[in-house]
């Protein structure tokens, strides 16, 4: 892999996502200029072109760590992880797994981008959505949960015409018309989204991802509500197996903050599933 190929490279996907609006300006100014990430990562892709690999590493894990868990760094955080990784990977001699990593980075990235840009297009739509789910929300709260059901099929209608009926996004507000479904008792309705929840996800994202973990677990714990456990036991199974094999690739690979902040989200799912609900709430 060229050194200097790789760092202009990586530089221009970096501006490709600062451009598309997924990160507002500099989130590091508010750091002083000399420690910001933005300058940590220029200046690691200088020692990549100098092929000073291990120095380079350290300043994507030092800026890692200035980024955060923000929502909004999350594209840019997976570059600069897999950056992390590719010079650690140079720095052993593994050239060939250098650039697999990259390659494999770069294009998990380019398809980010395009995401992004098609939700731009519809972003008005997409508040108006928003609006209404924290409607949603703020009546359940108040266990106001016949009013709230109508939002809630507003705000899907409004999310899958705007997105086409195979997005993730779509997935995801079905998820939540389902589990608001199932805190009313009607596991009849509930089931239904559900599965169609279960299977955008599969196909948007592969039967092994960790979000088709999690709605395999929705639908395991609706049957086990019913006290069906012959159709739980094999999802929940499934689920545990998928979840087995990320936490354990997870664990190998990152950084140290990287890894805490990894077993921290996955303590916060297990706790809570639903619309912001408890899971005993859903039992």
């Amino acid at each position: 892999m060229h050194r200097r190929r790789l760092a202009l490279a990586a530089w221009a996907l970096l501006s490709c996502l600062v451009g598309t609006g997924v990160v507002q300006a500099p989130l590091g100014a508010q750091q002083p200029e000399s420690q910001s990430w933005q300058v940590l990562v220029r200046q690691a892709l200088g020692l990549t072109r100098k092929g000073q690999y291990q120095a380079a590493r350290a300043l994507y894990q030092r800026a890692l760590q200035l980024m955060g868990a923000a929502e909004e760094l999350l594209q840019l955080r997976s570059l600069v992880m897999v950056l992390s990784q590719v010079n650690e990977a140079l720095a052993q001699g593994r050239s060939a797994a250098a650039r697999q990593l990259w390659e494999q980075g770069v294009q998990q990235l380019k398809t980010a981008v395009k995401r992004l840009q098609q939700l731009e297009k519809v972003q008005p739509k997409l508040q108006e959505a928003g609006r209404l789910y924290e409607q949603v929300n703020q009546l359940l709260q108040q266990g106001r949960y016949g009013e709230a059901l109508p939002l809630m099929q507003r705000s899907v209608a409004i999310v899958e015409q705007a997105l086409g009926p195979a997005h993730p996004e779509v997935a995801d507000s079905l998820h939540h018309l389902a589990s608001l479904y199932q805190l009313q008792g009607n596991y009849w309705a509930a089931e239904p989204l559900f599965r169609r929840s279960l299977a955008i996800l599969e196909q948007a994202l592969g039967p092994a991802h960790p979000e088709v973990a999690t709605s395999l677990n929705n639908l395991a714990l609706l049957y086990w509500a019913q006290g069906n456990l012959p159709q739980s036991l094999p999802l929940l199974q499934r689920a545990a197996d998928i979840e087995e094999a990320h936490l354990a690739r997870n664990l190998v690979v990152g950084d140290e903050t990287y890894k805490r902040q990894f077993l921290a989200t996955q303590e916060l799912a297990e706790s809570s599933d639903g619309l912001g609900m408890p899971l005993s709430d859903l039992a």
